[in-house]
């Protein structure tokens, strides 16, 4: 630590340090964050609202088919989680109707509440940290 001009003498016993852009959030809270706005999502075109656009639009993790089945997959960041039992080529079925979706989703979201997710989120987070040479 150098000596302050005496203008800044309050910079006398700090050290500079590189800012960080970003405040980074738990792997949990970050999946819960995703999840929400899953919800959202859910909610608006049950209710027939318009989906956001442009840079306030969510990337959907379900799809619905032409006889109104529902599938969803589950996701960090950009990659499906793989849930116990689950193969790379599958997917989760719902059913049918935007309420099962929601309850479906609001199942998971307990359950990221109470950590079951943590292991696998840990796993992923440090996998992507480490592939972008975090």
């Amino acid at each position: 630590m150098g000596r302050a001009p005496a203008k800044f003498s309050f910079l006398k016993d700090v050290k500079f340090v590189t800012k960080k852009t970003t405040v980074q959030k738990s792997p949990r809270d970050a999946f819960i964050n995703a999840l929400d706005k899953q919800i959202s999502a859910v909610e608006a075109l049950r209710d027939n609202e318009e989906l956001p656009k442009g840079r306030k639009a969510t990337r959907l993790w379900f799809k619905v088919d032409f006889a109104g089945n529902i599938t969803t997959d589950l996701r960090y960041g950009s990659k499906t989680i793989a849930l116990p039992g689950m193969t790379a080529s599958q997917t989760i079925n719902i059913g049918t109707g935007y309420d099962n979706l929601l309850a479906f989703y609001e199942k998971v979201r307990e359950s990221a509440h109470s950590g079951e997710f943590d292991d696998i989120l840990i796993k992923m987070s440090q996998e992507i940290s480490k592939r972008l040479g975090r």
